[in-house]
């Protein structure tokens, strides 16, 4: 039975992966470095301190992760001042239909806290969950499971008793390996032969994730 809904932020809360990868070129032109979709995608829901490393792996010394970090949150913060946070389609329905049925929540991302805050203000949302789990409040970042088993234990429950919805590879894998029920809703990140090996469910929208947890409920309920 599912006691507690996980929640990845970027990407499936705030509509702010597309923002990022226009970031992440924008500063690629500037440094006239080489990031492919398929780098950028590595960069996807890592902790600053493992893609300082993959930085460092691509680039060597020719060019300061930090710097470029803070050029792309720069045009980040540019666009979020002007036009807000984008929520993806079926963010406030989901939170309602969780607080009606009773079932807890918890934010578990490698963005550091004092952004996420920055991101709910701007989105007009709620900074409203059961627990919080973010950036380097964990040794290990995705894809290692830290982040989940911590929210978990914050909840007081097993990972199993869990359900985590991701979109990135990087968050599918960690999920896994906490030992939670995963649900990817594709963002960026198409589905493979190993997210669909690993999640319990592939599902085009947050809509999709509170028809299914409505037909879970039923069924528990016959």
């Amino acid at each position: 039975m599912i006691k507690a809904v996980l929640f990845d932020m970027d990407g499936v809360i705030f509509d702010t992966e597309r923002i990022n990868a226009k970031g992440w070129k924008k500063v690629a032109a500037r440094y006239k470095i080489t990031l492919t979709d398929e780098r950028i995608g590595m960069l996807r829901g890592r902790t600053a301190d493992v893609a300082r490393n993959l930085f460092h792996e691509w680039f060597g010394d020719e060019v300061d992760y930090d710097e470029a970090r803070g050029a792309r949150l720069e045009m980040l913060m540019q666009h979020l001042d002007e036009h807000g946070t984008p929520l993806k389609p079926g963010v406030r329905e989901i939170f309602s239909y969780l607080k009606e049925n009773h079932i807890k929540t918890a934010l578990a991302t490698s963005t550091q806290r004092e952004r996420v805050e920055m991101y709910f203000e701007k989105g007009n949302l709620p900074l409203q969950f059961d627990a919080t789990v973010c950036g380097r409040e964990v040794k290990n970042g995705k894809p290692a499971p830290d982040v989940f088993l911590k929210a978990a234990e914050l909840l007081g429950l097993k990972p199993g008793e869990c359900l985590v919805i991701e979109d990135s590879y990087n968050g599918i894998r960690a999920a896994n390996a906490a030992g939670c029920q995963v649900v990817m809703v594709p963002d960026m990140d198409e589905p493979t032969e190993e997210t669909k090996a690993v999640c319990t469910q592939t599902l085009e929208s947050l809509h999709d994730v509170i028809r299914y947890l409505d037909e879970l409920k039923k069924l528990s309920e016959k």
